[in-house]
């Protein structure tokens, strides 16, 4: 595989000589993801504390917090667990490497239970999100709650006897955020991502 000439950058893209120059430069990106998802699901959990039990929060930038999360999961577990087959398009050059760099992760995070990190459901409703949206908004007698922070999942019913479904909205007493019937718990998966960071880039585990 050809490699670049040269990497200018104001961090430390190259962190593991075994692996091409090529492969550490994807890989930033996903730690950046697993970085941004953490700061993030913190936030979430910062402005998100209330007591009770019938709560709707209303913060300026949750929503933005909640799409970015889901967003990064999904990048990440794209760019670190995707082995699947070659994809329609995709080419020799680019399956070889993505192949290479599973291997690579695999073999790092040998031993790891990364459920949340990893669920493919959740990335492939990010990465065919117009294919989602067109099929789940089109579901019969269905109101939507969207980008929304609520104590409970049932604590509004719907009139006309509707069913109601998530599309990034999170429930705080479950500490879940639902997208299109996929749910993951927000702390479950900073803990993975913690462990994924300390695996493959030898980051301290947080105090």
């Amino acid at each position: 595989m050809t490699e670049p000439s040269a990497i200018w950058s104001l961090r430390q893209i190259v962190t593991d000589n075994s692996i091409s120059t090529t492969q550490n430069v994807i890989l930033s990106y996903a730690r950046n993801s697993l970085h941004t998802m953490i700061r993030n699901i913190d936030r979430v959990h910062q402005q998100t504390k209330v007591e009770g039990d019938n709560h709707i929060v209303y913060g300026e930038d949750l929503p933005s917090l909640l799409s970015d999360i889901v967003f990064h999961q999904g990048l990440a577990s794209t760019l670190l667990f995707r082995d699947g087959p070659k994809g329609n398009g995709e080419s020799q050059k680019a399956f070889a490497s993505r192949s290479e760099r599973a291997a690579y992760v695999a073999q790092k995070c040998d031993g790891l239970s990364l459920d949340a990190l990893k669920n493919k459901k959740v990335r492939n409703s990010i990465a065919h999100l117009d294919e989602y949206l067109v099929e789940e908004l089109a579901a019969e007698s269905t109101g939507w709650w969207i980008d929304t922070v609520q104590s409970r999942r049932d604590m509004f019913t719907a009139p006309n006897n509707l069913k109601v479904a998530f599309c990034r909205s999170y429930i705080i007493g479950e500490d879940k955020l639902l997208n299109f019937g996929n749910e993951i718990v927000l702390s479950d998966l900073k803990r993975e991502a913690e462990q994924v960071l300390a695996a493959i880039w030898l980051e301290p585990a947080p105090k």
